[in-house]
């Protein structure tokens, strides 16, 4: 059988993946990775720019560290942090469908394998977040794997919970505190389990989780980065966007997309809807993964996609009768060959796209050929440009460009500045140009 979920991971992530351009907090990503693997910067003293973040606090450095190996064997290329996103988002999805096998065996369900990460994968924010190279991709495959072990250490062994906090860890050390939540979930089984039992289990992943934490390198990044970015943000003297309630309104708003289709073929087919003990345990994890976000003024529409695999499993649990129809369906012959079809179609659109521009056209118009040899520090006109967020990252990641207001032997321009050159780059350029002052 071809799972539902591989024909939509097929349709809305593989057809994209050769795609030129991902959002700029990716595009910094991927730059730091690349410059990582380039030698610039090191794992506790990550490099943006040569000129700008210079040591990048911001964010734990696991992703860089391990996207930097996706650069280090496939090179720089514009598809390399693409590459490096998908297999961490697909490995997600596989990682649903092992909780799905173990959920199964120990609570007597029959749940289609495919549930979770079909409902994870419709959910519209997934594969935006995997396409563009977001930081909450890496944090969510850890947390999965973490909460697979979890799940072993209730229902079979508490010695799991070892190694589910050392995933935890890996977790927290991609993007910080929001994962922590599923450190309650052994709370939920009192009633199944002794009390005594429940806080060994937590006991024995906290220190799966501290094991790591007291290596002094790794203790000094995350000092800085509590001081630089957590503790700012929560007193709110970071930027701030948003209201505290948006994770609230904006998990509404993603999860209505699986949660109607379900409910709408539910309805039509006159089938039962749970909400039994277990849905409930998993419906409170979720609301837990998202409850904190509401204490930092600082808010964005990605922060909340931790918590969506625990809302995944909910929505599975609560239409499971709908899913065991889906599951009939894609078990007839025509389905198969006709699901085939369509993988091969979104492989050949997947090449056909090669290259094509997917955001920033206005820079990627100019630039989408130059090929970049070295890290270079170059100016600015307008000078305003220094202060341009996006096209900071799109020059560092495209052409290595560092912005400097002090520099003119190279400078990075707007068509509209009238610059006296000795090269120009590109000659037919439509919005941007490079101005060399003297011959490169």
């Amino acid at each position: 059988m071809i799972y539902p979920y591989l024909l939509l991971f097929f349709i809305l992530i593989i057809t994209k993946l050769f795609t030129l351009g991902v959002f700029v907090d990716g595009m910094t990503y991927a730059s730091i990775s690349r410059n990582l693997a380039e030698g610039y910067g090191s794992y506790f003293k990550p490099l943006y720019t040569l000129t700008i973040y210079n040591e990048f606090y911001e964010h734990p450095p696991l992703q860089f560290i391990l996207e930097g190996l996706f650069f280090k064997i496939f090179k720089d290329h514009f598809w390399t942090e693409k590459l490096y996103s998908v297999i961490v988002g697909f490995l997600s999805l596989i990682c649903c469908s092992i909780i799905v096998r173990i959920i199964n065996k120990f609570e007597n369900l029959k749940l289609p394998f495919f549930s979770v990460s079909f409902v994870l994968i419709s959910i519209p924010l997934t594969s935006w977040i995997i396409l563009n190279n977001m930081l909450e991709n890496t944090l969510v495959l850890f947390l999965l794997l973490s909460f697979i072990f979890l799940l072993l250490s209730i229902y079979k062994n508490p010695l799991f919970s070892l190694i589910s906090g050392l995933f935890l860890f890996f977790s927290f050390f991609t993007k910080g505190p929001v994962c922590l939540f599923i450190i309650v979930f052994p709370f939920f089984y009192f009633k199944k389990l002794p009390f005594k039992n429940i806080l060994i289990i937590v006991f024995l992943l906290l220190v799966g989780f501290f094991v790591f934490i007291f290596n002094e390198n790794i203790f000094n990044y995350l000092k800085v980065y509590f001081k630089n970015q957590v503790l700012n943000s929560i007193l709110g003297h970071r930027e701030i966007v948003g209201s505290r309630y948006d994770p609230i309104l904006k998990t509404i708003k993603e999860i209505i997309v699986p949660s109607l289709f379900l409910f709408i073929i539910s309805i039509s087919k006159h089938l039962k809807i749970h909400f039994d003990n277990l849905t409930k345990k998993f419906f409170i994890l979720s609301v837990f993964g998202i409850l904190p976000l509401t204490i930092s003024p600082k808010q964005m529409d990605w922060y909340v996609y931790p918590s969506f695999p625990f809302f995944s499993i909910t929505i599975s649990l609560i239409f499971r009768e709908t899913f065991y129809e889906i599951e009939k369906i894609f078990k007839f012959r025509l389905i198969k060959i006709i699901s085939i079809i369509i993988l091969v179609i979104c492989s050949l659109i997947s090449i056909r796209n090669y290259g094509k521009i997917s955001k920033y056209q206005e820079f990627h118009i100019d630039f989408k050929n130059f090929k970049p040899s070295s890290q270079k520090v170059v100016g600015v006109c307008p000078k305003s440009l220094i202060n341009d967020w996006v096209l900071i990252a799109l020059s560092q990641r495209y052409l290595k460009f560092s912005f400097d207001l002090n520099v003119d032997s190279i400078i990075f321009s707007r068509k509209n500045c009238n610059l006296e050159c000795s090269k120009i780059y590109p000659l037919n350029y439509k919005n941007y140009y490079i101005c060399y002052k003297r011959a490169y």
